[in-house]
């Protein structure tokens, strides 16, 4: 008896046809490739789902350069941050600032925004 290949495929290697009649579970035939290609196809589906679950947010880093000598600074200080808060970047969560002061001495000001780009910035805010 010559069966059609794919009709092989989906039957178990077994020409006995009265193993495959059999009622009783434990002398019945198995076919388990199917449970097999079944695990296979899962395992491909969830491993991509696993790589997206665990990439890290970003998070942006602002170096503030000012004078803290000038009265003025912490208003401008606020208000970026009030403004920063308004766009959705909260600090702590996605957002870190590192701020540096001049203090009025020009002299500092090479070695301070030295400092902000060794720190790998993404923006650098003047004053």
């Amino acid at each position: 008896m010559k069966q059609k290949p794919w009709i092989r495929l989906l039957d178990s290697p077994s020409d006995n046809r009265r193993s495959k009649t059999c009622l009783e579970p434990r002398r019945r035939i198995q076919n388990p490739k199917w449970a097999g290609i079944f695990a296979i196809a899962l395992a491909f589906i969830f491993d991509g789902a696993v790589v997206d679950a665990q990439q890290p947010k970003k998070v942006a880093r602002i170096c503030y350069l000012g004078n803290a000598v000038s009265g003025r600074q912490a208003i401008y200080i606020k208000m970026f941050r009030e403004r920063l808060h308004e766009l959705g970047h909260v600090e702590e969560q996605n957002l870190t600032i590192e701020y540096r002061d001049f203090e009025g001495k020009v002299e500092r000001l090479p070695g301070l925004a030295n400092e902000l780009v060794r720190l790998n910035c993404d923006v650098i805010v003047a004053q």
